[in-house]
This record gives structure tokens, C-alpha cells and sequence, in this order.
């Protein structure tokens, strides 16, 4: 707030100065083209972990605003197409192939903004 104050009087100073031609319309302040705030994502929860090969797992997204039900997640899976949901909650076959498997996980509402994301690894064995 105070950073504000100061710009707003700077404004008026400087439109005090003689031949100075700076039109104050209320425009916008520095800051105020920032996206806003989308959340932070805490933690990634796999279930089960490790997952046998072919076996289906749970991938849980935390995020810092788990209450708020406007947000949706997108998952970037190693050898697919993105997907897309409303809940923080996706079910993975997992490959024929043991391996390590990294994924990225990303959380946000409508609106301008950057996806916070959060990669994480999914190991896969053999039974």
C-alpha cells in the first residue's frame, strides 16, 4: 500500500513541474498488470509406490488452496498426450516397462496467469 501512495505522489509532483504536460487519468499502477497468484503445488501423492508394471496408480495433487474447487490440473505423462481435469485426482495404467517414469503436474483457476507445476517420478517394477 505504501509503495502506491508513493507513486500516486510522484504523479503529482511531476505534474506540478513547470512544462511538464503528464496527464493523470487514474491509470494503472506498477504492479497492477501482474497475474494473479494462482497457488503453489505442496506435494504429488502416488498410490501405490512403486507401481508394479501394468497395474494402475493414483496420482494425488496438493496444492496450497486444496478447498477451492475452481481449480483444474493438467498432467503432462511420460509417452502421452496431456490431460486435462477438474480434480486433483488421475488414474495412470502404468507401462509393461520397469523404469522410471517422470511426469509434471500443473494447477490452476480460470483466468490469466501462469500453471504452477511440479515434476515428479513414478517407479515402475516388475511384479
Amino acid at each position: 500500500m505504501k509503495s502506491k501512495l508513493k507513486y500516486r505522489l510522484v504523479l503529482a509532483l511531476l505534474a506540478m513541474l513547470p512544462g511538464c504536460d503528464l496527464e493523470l487519468t487514474g491509470g494503472s499502477n506498477p504492479g497492477d498488470d501482474q497475474p494473479e497468484f494462482q497457488t503453489e503445488i505442496l506435494a504429488v501423492l502416488i498410490e501405490p509406490d512403486p507401481v508394479v508394471a501394468g497395474d494402475t496408480a493414483t496420482f494425488t495433487c496438493i496444492i496450497r488452496d486444496s478447498l477451492d474447487t475452481r481449480f483444474r490440473f493438467r498432467c503432462f505423462l511420460e509417452g502421452s498426450s496431456p490431460v486435462t481435469t477438474n480434480t486433483n485426482q488421475l488414474h495412470w495404467k502404468a507401462p509393461v516397462e520397469p523404469g522410471d517414469y517422470n511426469h509434471i503436474v500443473e494447477a490452476r483457476k480460470d483466468g490469466p496467469g501462469d500453471w504452477p507445476s511440479k515434476l515428479f517420478k513414478v517407479m515402475v517394477i516388475r511384479k
